[in-house]
């Protein structure tokens, strides 16, 4: 049984315009934080939809994501670790 992965390159990561069916979700984000002068900020409530509003995300920031998912399925495939690992 596999134990660890060792290394996993990504290379070659480009966005080749095709778009595949993926399920959307909506949802409502609302959020509250206390700035460092101990002030307080509040957003929201506002929709989202996901993946739709990701495309304002750099790419850079959508490939270290991605690149995390991908780690993760390979692990689940190798039998290193569960999904449950990851909710």
């Amino acid at each position: 049984m596999v134990r660890n992965v060792d290394q996993i390159n990504i290379t070659n990561f480009v966005n080749t315009g095709a778009t595949t069916p993926f399920s959307r979700y909506q949802f409502t984000l609302e959020l509250w934080w206390t700035n460092d002068d101990g002030t307080k900020g509040h957003h929201g409530p506002l929709q989202y939809t996901f993946p739709n509003d990701l495309s304002t995300m750099p790419l850079l920031t959508r490939r270290y994501f991605a690149e995390q998912m991908i780690t993760a399925m390979v692990r689940v495939t190798l039998g290193i670790e569960s999904w449950s690992n990851y909710e």
